[in-house]
C-alpha cells in the first residue's frame, strides 16, 4: 500500500517476545517516503539478546534508508543508551522529539515517557509491574495477549497513566501549534481528540496484534492491526 509516512513503535528487538517477524512484514507491506521509529525499537543496549529475526528488522531499515527513505528515530526510555550508535549504522537522524510539517499540518511526534508520572515517581513499582508483563507473556505464550490485555485494563494506575499520557500530549500539541500528536510507549493503539488537537498512539509489537500508523499522501492518519502471520487485519480510521 502506498503512503506517505510510516509510524511504528515499541518493538522491543532483544526481547524474546518482540514480534520482530511481523515488524519486518509492515516494513515491506507499506511503500512510504518516511519512515518514523516512534521509540522503544530496542528492550535496552545488550545486543547479545537480539535474533536473528531482529537483525532482519535493522537489515530492512537500514536499506529503506540506502534506497532513499527518510528515517527519522525518536528516542524512547528503553534505547536511550544505545540508539546513537545503532542510529548512525541504519541512517537515521536521532530526535528526543520530530516536527514535520505536510500540507499546511503540523505533526509531532515523541515517544511518550516524557508524560508518564508514575515511570518517574514510582520507578520501583514500574519495573515491578514490568517484569510481571515480561513473566506473563513468557509463561502463558500464545495466550498471553489477552491475559496481559484484560490485566491492564484492570490496573488502576495503568488506566490513569494512559489517560494522563493522551491528555499531557494534547496539552503539549496546543504549546507548540501542532495538530497533530503521535506517542508509542503505553502499548496501546488508540486515538484521543481533545483542545483542537488529535493524539494517536501506536501500539506495540510484542502483543497481537501489531499495530502501526499510517500518513497517506492526502494526510489521512489510519491505524493498522496485522497479525502474528504478518497479514493486515484490520484498519482504523478515526476521525480527522
Amino acid at each position: 500500500k502506498r503512503v506517505k509516512a510510516l509510524v511504528i513503535s515499541d518493538v522491543h528487538l532483544g526481547l524474546g517476545i518482540s514480534k520482530a517477524a511481523v515488524v519486518d512484514a509492515i516494513l515491506t507491506y507499506f511503500d512510504y517516503d518516511i519512515l518514523i521509529l516512534l521509540g522503544d525499537i530496542f528492550d535496552d543496549s545488550n545486543l547479545k539478546r537480539l535474533k536473528r529475526g531482529h537483525f532482519d528488522v535493522l537489515k530492512r531499515i537500514s536499506g529503506k534508508s540506502k534506497h532513499g527513505c527518510q528515517v527519522e528515530w525518536i528516542v524512547g526510555n528503553h534505547d536511550e543508551d544505545i540508539i546513537i550508535i545503532l542510529s548512525a549504522l541504519v541512517g537515521a537522524e536521532t530526535f528526543e522529539e520530530y516536527h514535520w510539517v505536510y500540507r499546511g499540518k503540523t505533526y509531532l511526534f515523541k515517544h511518550g515517557h516524557q508524560f508518564d508520572s508514575f515511570l518517574f515517581e514510582s520507578p520501583i513499582q514500574t519495573a515491578v509491574a514490568s517484569g510481571i508483563y515480561w513473566f506473563l507473556q513468557h509463561i502463558f505464550g500464545r495466550y498471553a495477549d489477552s491475559i496481559c490485555k484484560w490485566l491492564k485494563h484492570k490496573a488502576k494506575g495503568y488506566v490513569r497513566a494512559k489517560e494522563q499520557g493522551a491528555c499531557k500530549a494534547l496539552e503539549d500539541a496546543v504549546a507548540q501549534g501542532a495538530d497533530y500528536v503521535f506517542c508509542g510507549h503505553t502499548h496501546h493503539a488508540e486515538h484521543v481528540a481533545g483542545n483542537g488537537r488529535h493524539y494517536y498512539n501506536t501500539g506495540c509489537a510484542t502483543e497481537s496484534p501489531v499495530t502501526c500508523i499510517t500518513i497517506d499522501d492526502d494526510g489521512t492518519i489510519r491505524i493498522h492491526a496485522f497479525g502474528d502471520d504478518g497479514t493486515e487485519t484490520n484498519t482504523m480510521t478515526p476521525p480527522q
